[in-house]
């Protein structure tokens, strides 16, 4: 690059930012996958007792921008990650949220064995769900670590199971994978209780 810059060419330099899974607020009334996931869920759907790494989609914007604005980081690879969640885990946060409005995620867990068949033919699914089955610790088979990112971006992440609850809310309102609007959710966000998303904002 130093060689570039003398003589008179144009350079940059260039810095990654690798997200995981990123949750939060959505500015489309369309899903992606972990608003998904959690519609699912509050369907009452088995679910998978497996791990997912996330991000809250605020950080990742910030990361982008403390990358542009320290010299430091640049040429560097930065992991932006927060933790891993248990997906019974969510599934608990949800009960606590959503049950008194007729909500109630299974506590049943889909088989190994149907995991693994239908990884079968789907790669994806077999790398980020089927191989943390039973892991404590599934950041470890992909070595993720944030350290960069703290060190030296000076990133505090935020912690992602609240993004799940909005994911839950954002899901019910605007009817995402067939999840309907029960009636005492209803006459909750006529009054006020809960509070409305307006993706127009």
């Amino acid at each position: 690059i130093e060689e570039k810059k003398t003589q008179g060419e144009k350079v940059f330099d260039l810095t990654v930012v690798l997200p995981t899974g990123c949750v939060g607020a959505s500015l489309s009334p369309r899903t992606h996958n972990y608003e998904m996931s959690v519609a699912m869920m509050l369907k009452g759907l088995p679910q998978p007792r497996s791990q997912v790494n996330v991000v809250h989609v605020s950080d990742v914007a910030k990361c982008h921008v403390l990358c542009l604005e320290r010299q430091e980081a640049a040429g560097q690879r930065i992991m932006c990650h927060t933790e891993n969640l248990n997906a019974f885990d969510i599934m608990d946060k949800l009960n606590e949220e959503f049950s008194k409005y007729g909500y109630k995620c299974s506590r049943i867990a889909i088989p190994k064995f149907v995991m693994r068949m239908i990884s079968w033919n789907n790669k994806t699914y077999m790398i980020n769900v089927v191989a943390t089955l039973g892991k404590k610790e599934p950041h470890r088979l992909w070595n993720f670590s944030n350290k960069k990112a703290k060190d030296i971006l000076g990133m505090e992440f935020k912690p992602c199971m609240p993004a799940m609850i909005e994911s839950g809310h954002h899901a019910i309102q605007y009817s995402l994978y067939g999840l309907k609007m029960t009636k005492r959710y209803r006459k909750a966000l006529e009054n006020g209780e809960i509070t409305r998303i307006n993706l127009s904002a």
